[in-house]
């Protein structure tokens, strides 16, 4: 599944990049900006001359500087980038869906529909700009703290390396594992509220008719508050995540601190201090990512789960030359809209000539419209042969453009209601 995600991915791989190379920058910025303001803050506690401090006061307007250039920068880019890639992934699961209809959608509720197309569609722009592109981020913040802790001490180099890489392994794993259900349940409940909205919004008027629009409005009030009440422990769960951020960067600086006093020259101990606090902002949307991972997961399952159905009708590889005019024939024609329920058409047989106007006439349910779906081919035929005398005609395969000899059928057919109960067609 994420492979097929990054795959979507590869043709933003340049964009994708520089946004990554961007955010770097930004937190590199951050760490400049906090060793530089210490180091300038414990210099200028020694009364030095004002020669010295003068590089260390430009760095500090430098970097604080940048630091914003280079997160407008990187937010721009990111966001065009997600933007560009979540019209990609619409584009495709249209593409992927149009062949389903109506035969496989009809078995889906309009609203659960609609929430996959839109709300999970959306929820997966969180794949790169909250978890592939800030683990990329953080990579580089580490390699970044450790080579400056380097240049001061190697045991302060990998104590700093030790406790990045324990706190992101920790934050990213307690997200995961505390957020992973209720990310799931969250989609789930979302797209089942969003279903039964739709539902009662299209059955209004025979809700108001039958009394039932007070029962039904309480239901929906019912699952709001369960969907609110897992909205509430997912924030909850993030606050605690954000809490351990916090806690994570003072162990880290006190070991640093402890390690580095009989190590480096004191007037480097805050520098080192402040850059392994800041270097810990690289690490806050990991723990954002691995806590929507499960919503993520579920919002990508459900929407591939509908992308790789099968599509009840299979097009020709290419269109089928047709003549002007022609007939139609339905030969010992069978067919049930699923295999559980008995046939609604069985046997049948009918001939429309060319220029014929033919009226069926049956009560509900007795498969009038069925025939006329049948001969727009949006459902198969289960049994009997239906087709052209002369020839056939399909639709145009998509994205290619019918010749004049080519068409679709539902071009040469027409349906006229002239009466409720009669629904003549006519092959021109």
């Amino acid at each position: 599944m994420i492979r097929r995600l990054l795959t979507w991915l590869r043709p933003y791989a340049g964009r994708s990049t520089l946004s990554v190379l961007l955010g770097a920058l930004t937190i590199g910025s951050s760490i400049a900006l906090m060793a530089t303001s210490a180091w300038l803050i414990s210099k200028s506690a020694l009364q030095p001359s004002i020669a010295e401090l003068g590089v260390s006061v430009v760095g500090v307007r430098f970097f604080g500087l940048a630091r914003a250039v280079f997160r407008y920068l990187e937010r721009l880019i990111a966001h065009d980038t997600t933007f560009r890639w979540l019209a990609d992934v619409r584009v495709r699961v249209y593409r992927a869906i149009e062949p389903l209809a109506p035969a496989r959608l009809s078995a889906l509720r309009s609203g659960d529909l609609q929430g996959r197309v839109i709300g999970d569609v959306d929820a997966l722009q969180n794949l790169y700009l909250r978890a592939l592109a800030p683990a990329l981020v953080a990579l580089v913040t580490g390699a970044v703290l450790v080579t400056l802790s380097a240049a001061f001490d190697g045991v302060v180099a990998l104590a700093a390396l030790a406790w990045f890489g324990a706190s992101a392994a920790l934050i990213v794993s307690l997200a995961a594992w505390l957020g992973r259900e209720p990310g799931q349940r969250l989609t789930q409940e979302r797209g089942a509220l969003n279903a039964a909205l739709v539902d009662t919004l299209q059955g209004l008027p025979d809700l108001i008719a039958y009394g039932a629009a007070l029962r039904h409005l309480q239901a929906l009030e019912a699952q709001a508050d369960q969907l609110a009440a897992h909205e509430r422990r997912f924030a909850r769960l993030d606050a605690l995540q954000a809490a351990v951020l916090i806690i994570l960067p003072a162990g880290a600086v006190i070991s640093v601190l402890l390690l580095a006093i009989p190590r480096v020259e004191g007037v480097y101990l805050a520098t080192l201090a402040l850059a392994t606090t800041a270097a810990y902002e690289a690490l806050l949307p990991l723990g954002q990512a691995a806590l929507a991972w499960g919503g993520m997961r579920e919002s990508a399952v459900r929407l591939f789960e509908l992308m790789d159905t099968p599509p009840a009708v299979t097009e020709p590889a290419a269109p089928i030359s047709v003549p002007a005019t022609f007939d139609i024939t339905f030969d010992q024609v069978t067919f049930a809209y699923t295999p559980e329920q008995p046939p609604v058409l069985r046997d049948f047989s009918v001939t429309i000539g060319a220029g014929e106007r033919l009226a069926i006439i049956g009560e509900s349910g007795a498969g009038k419209s069925t025939l006329v779906s049948l001969l727009a081919r949006f459902w198969e035929i289960d049994g009997g042969a239906d087709q052209h005398r002369r020839r056939r005609c399909a639709r145009a395969a998509a994205g290619r453009r019918a010749a004049p000899d080519q068409c679709d059928v539902t071009a040469h057919v027409s349906v006229q209601h002239h009466h409720p109960r009669e629904h003549p067609f006519s092959a021109q």
